[in-house]
Order: C-alpha cells, then sequence, then structure tokens
C-alpha cells in the first residue's frame, strides 16, 4: 500500500489515516522532493519523472509490488502515470478527491482568476520565507483545518512548510500544473483495475466563509458542479470504478473523514486479496 500526497504536502497529511491502516496492511507514505524532509529537486518534475522517482524509490527500498496506490489530489495524477508506466506493479486504486488532467479546461474563468491569486501566496513566499516570515505571519495557517494545527502532528506538518526550500519547490510544482491539468484527451483507460473513487461532498455551510466570499456562491456552485463532473469521469475509468460521496468533507478527506479513507482502502485490500 502506497500513500501518495497531494500538491505541496508532506507525507504527514496521511497521519489520521496511516496508523489505523497499518493494523490490518503493510502501508508506506513518502516525500516528494523539496517536501516533508526530503532534499529539493533540481527543478520542476513532470506526473511521470514523480512517478519514476517512486519506482526507483520502492526499488532502493526493497519493497517490492505489486501495489495498491492511494493518492489525494494531485497525488491522483501521479499514481495514475505509475499505473501507466507500470501496469503490471499495480492492483488496485483508491482515488481521494483527485484532480484531473482535463480540469483546467473546463472550470470557470473566475475560479481560475482565484486559484492563480492563491498561486501568488506561493511566489511571494520565496522570497520572503529566507528571512522566516511565513513561520512569523503563519500565512500557512488558513490552509489548514483548526483541528489540525491544533494537534501535535499539525506541529510537524507546519514545521515542514517552514522549510527554506518548501516554497522553491511548491513553486516548481505548479508551475508544471498548466500542462497536466490541460490536457483535452484527459485520463488514460485504467482497464479492468479495481478503483474507489472518494469524492468530496461538503455544502456551502461546510466550507470557509473566506472561500465562499472570494469567489462568490455563483461560481462555486459552478465548479461544486464540475468538481462533480469530473470525479464520475474518474469513476468510469475502470470498468470496476465505484464511487464514493464524502458528504462531511472538503478537498482534504483523510483529514475530514479519515475513516471513511482507511474503510475505502480496507474495502479494496480486501478485494484485491480475494482475487
Amino acid at each position: 500500500m502506497i500513500l501518495e500526497a497531494g500538491a505541496s504536502s508532506p507525507s504527514l497529511v496521511w497521519f489520521l489515516v496511516q496508523e489505523k491502516v497499518a493494523e490490518f496492511t503493510r502501508v508506506c507514505s513518502y516525500d516528494r522532493p523539496g517536501f516533508g524532509w526530503s532534499e529539493p529537486a533540481p527543478g520542476p518534475l513532470s506526473s511521470d519523472q514523480v512517478a519514476a522517482n517512486l519506482h526507483q524509490l520502492l526499488e532502493t527500498a526493497g519493497i517490492p509490488g505489486p501495489y495498491i496506490l492511494v493518492g489525494h489530489s494531485a497525488g491522483g495524477v501521479y499514481i495514475r502515470s505509475y499505473a501507466k508506466q507500470y501496469p503490471s506493479q499495480v492492483r488496485g486504486m483508491v482515488l481521494v478527491d483527485s484532480s484531473h488532467e482535463s480540469q483546467d479546461l473546463r472550470f470557470p474563468a473566475k475560479f481560475k482568476e482565484y486559484s492563480a491569486r492563491q498561486n501568488l501566496l506561493i511566489r511571494l513566499c520565496q522570497f520572503v520565507s529566507p528571512f522566516g516570515a511565513m513561520r512569523v505571519t503563519r500565512a500557512w495557517d488558513m490552509l489548514i483545518p483548526e483541528s489540525i494545527l491544533s494537534s501535535d502532528m499539525g506541529d510537524a506538518v507546519m514545521a515542514t512548510m517552514f522549510r527554506t526550500s518548501y516554497c522553491d519547490s511548491a513553486f516548481d510544482e505548479l508551475s508544471v500544473f498548466a500542462g497536466s491539468y490541460s490536457q483535452p484527451e484527459g485520463p488514460a483507460s485504467l482497464g479492468d483495475l479495481p478503483l474507489i473513487v472518494l469524492s468530496a461532498g461538503a455544502t456551502f455551510d461546510q466550507m470557509p466563509n473566506t472561500v465562499v466570499t472570494a469567489i462568490g456562491r455563483d461560481v462555486l456552485a459552478q465548479v461544486i458542479q464540475v468538481s462533480l463532473e469530473l470525479q464520475q469521469e474518474l469513476v468510469s475509468l475502470s470498468t470496476q470504478g465505484v464511487q464514493v460521496i464524502a458528504g462531511q468533507s472538503g478537498h482534504y478527506i483523510q483529514w475530514d473523514q479519515p475513516d471513511l479513507v482507511v474503510d475505502a482502502i480496507r474495502t479494496m485490500v480486501m478485494q484485491v486479496r480475494s482475487e
């Protein structure tokens, strides 16, 4: 079982899930270059390069396949790339509110403008992080739920984001997304690979007021509708695709409803073992 974190995220984002999964199967998480406590890469990495790096890491660590892959957000794109390059090494897949290779072609323009403004924070971070400004201003706090921030592991997550190299690596990762998420052909078929797709189902009332105000309810309603369509398309990538809506979750289902993620992984493990 391999856990792949989303964009700009350390492997610690899985801390509410990993210990429980370890009770019934071997589970591994890792930090991509520049995140967590990993050394940064010399430049931006494509999804294919991320997958190749993971393959080499697993070989070096002596962790034999085949694997069940679990990917959150951008991690979903990365593990689909892994499955495309090394199909014999993948027995099943769980997507946790995964990104979609065509999403930037489908979301409304005003939402993409909002996302671009958010990305400016990463750009600014590159210049001010060496002086400790991100730690002093606690600028990342807006991205992390209070329930996570107030935990011991939340402090560890934040510590990785205060590293000077973090912002450079995050900016590099964002810089390749324009190509990764603007593919008209969309994601490649997964054939009959066992697949569970967990999709965020939070309503306006469960979203931060700052987000609803910044984007606007009308635009956000369009985003939610497009997101549902994209998630349904991910389910259809496999003839064995199954969707589970996380009704109480935003994008980070592993934080909002960790037991739902654990249950999906357990279901996948049992299905693969029975084959």
